[in-house]
């Protein structure tokens, strides 16, 4: 209700008047509860009147409008038929203040047409109608009025019960997605978020706004088009779902991985899009490198250890393409078990990681070099053209072993026997190529005086190959057991 309606309602009741048709009461009676009714209906008078509620009884203001309209419907004569007026005002209170209000707003109905009906049996109140019709419409009126604001009650408390149960639902979900640490995001049909969970300030140390415009430029240029694909994927099916691993930019400068699982969910009227959650997985990504870094690597060199070593030797082709093959070279280093013996073990380890940086300056960029273990080395060179290329590479090995490894002042000389092999034809078993290199070094170590053999199957021994100017024995493994 409005200031303005009682107000309307004065130029009919007016012109009715002079016609005995709106009661017999004097026109200041008659025309003062239409003032008063405008009146409280004014937004300040009504905030006044509201703060007298007290626990779960009705304000003040409730109590006089229902008065008020007791008052007009029987003035006029027609109080037995017109308890709308008591139904509209109930709705306006109940609507107002909640549905606890509907048990008050039907018993003060009840009482004032009561005392209204009462007014007419004793005749203190003017009515129209006959004193029996008067009362059975009275009678009818409180039961219907007071039936509907009944039914206006429980559907008011049905759904403030739903919208409570829908606040509960959404605050808990307000605190879940708080403190996740999973990021929830919803994506709209341009690919944009229309939701996007606080839980992001966490992981990407960026606020849900700056994401809102576009997010492209926060996705690594490496993931961009896995990501693409991934969307187009899930966007085209719905309740399609897609994991996708992707790295976003951090506040900090850095990167994070996020593990996503992309649902459609369009389909879904509560959700009307695609439904996104992130995990940071920067942590366990970082621990399975780890883990995979050591399982392939020589915890105390950092080369790669015999098993890889073995793994690059197989993925490697044996056939020479052309003029060129691998090669494989066998190193063994001499003399150092006395130097443990001596020093200890501190003083070796010292002296095998000085080795091992030897190795990676000494080889070309494409050669494997890994620790096969112990004190032996492995260096796999894809491509030379003739053995002499292989010897070359030992002998810059062994002339960078030439200068002392220096460990707390103590001067430790690296010597080695280096044996080598050269892919050839029939040779299609790369265990076999680093057996040779194996048998190569074997007949380096027991000829004194020579560090360098390269393995030859057809001859017994005494092949000469020529690098760098100087002659280096071929052996086989026949002649490494003469």
């Amino acid at each position: 209700m409005h200031a303005v309606e009682p107000l309307l309602a004065l130029p009919v009741v007016l012109a009715l008047h002079p016609f005995g048709l709106v009661g017999h009461a004097p026109w200041a009676l008659t025309m003062a509860p239409f003032v008063l009714f405008a009146m409280m209906e004014q937004p300040a008078v009504l905030a006044r009147l509201r703060r007298g509620r007290l626990g779960r009884w009705p304000s003040l203001g409730a109590v006089l409008h229902l008065l008020v309209v007791g008052w007009i419907v029987y003035v006029l004569g027609w109080g037995p038929v017109l308890p709308l007026a008591f139904a509209l005002v109930a709705t306006q209170h109940i609507r107002i203040s909640g549905a606890w209000m509907w048990r008050p707003m039907a018993a003060w109905t009840a009482l004032c047409m009561v005392i209204g009906q009462a007014g007419i049996a004793l005749d203190l109140v003017f009515s129209y109608l006959s004193p029996v019709a008067s009362q059975i419409a009275g009678l009818l009126g409180l039961m219907l009025t007071v039936f509907f604001i009944r039914v206006l009650g429980h559907s008011a408390e049905g759904r403030e019960q739903a919208e409570a149960e829908a606040r509960r639902n959404a605050a808990h979900f307000q605190e879940l997605v708080q403190d996740s640490t999973d990021v929830v995001a919803v994506l709209g049909a341009d690919g944009l978020p229309t939701y996007l969970s606080p839980a992001i300030v966490n992981v990407t140390g960026y606020p849900p706004e700056v994401y809102h415009n576009s997010y492209r430029e926060h996705i690594h240029d490496d993931d961009s088009a896995a990501i693409e694909q991934a969307l187009r994927k899930v966007a085209g099916q719905p309740g399609e779902q897609v994991e996708v691993q992707l790295r976003v930019r951090h506040a900090d400068g850095g990167w994070r991985w996020l593990e996503a699982t992309m649902r459609n969910l369009t389909s879904n009227p509560a959700v009307e899009g695609i439904v996104v959650t992130y995990r940071d997985i920067t942590t366990r990504r970082a621990l399975q490198e780890q883990l995979a870094y050591e399982a392939r690597h020589d915890h105390l060199t950092g080369l790669i250890n015999r098993a890889a070593f073995l793994g690059g030797l197989f993925d490697a082709p044996l056939h020479r393409d052309g003029d060129h093959g691998p090669a494989v070279l066998f190193i063994d280093l001499d003399g150092f078990k006395q130097i443990n013996d001596t020093y200890g073990h501190r003083y070796g380890d010292a002296l095998l990681v000085a080795v091992a940086g030897l190795l990676r300056r000494c080889v070309p960029s494409t050669a494997l070099v890994g620790r096969l273990g112990g004190d032996e080395f492995a260096v796999l060179l894809c491509s030379v053209a003739s053995a002499g290329q292989a010897v070359a590479v030992a002998d810059r090995i062994l002339t960078e072993m030439k200068t002392p490894v220096v460990v707390d002042d103590t001067e430790l000389q690296a010597r080695a026997s280096i044996g080598i092999a050269v892919t050839g034809p029939g040779l299609n078993d790369p265990a076999e190529l680093l057996h040779h290199a194996d048998l190569a070094m074997y007949g380096a170590k027991t000829c004194r005086g020579r560090q360098v053999r390269v393995y030859d199957a057809e001859r017994a021994t005494g092949t000469t190959v020529v690098a760098r100017g100087r002659e280096v024995t071929a052996w086989s493994e026949k002649g490494a057991h003469q």
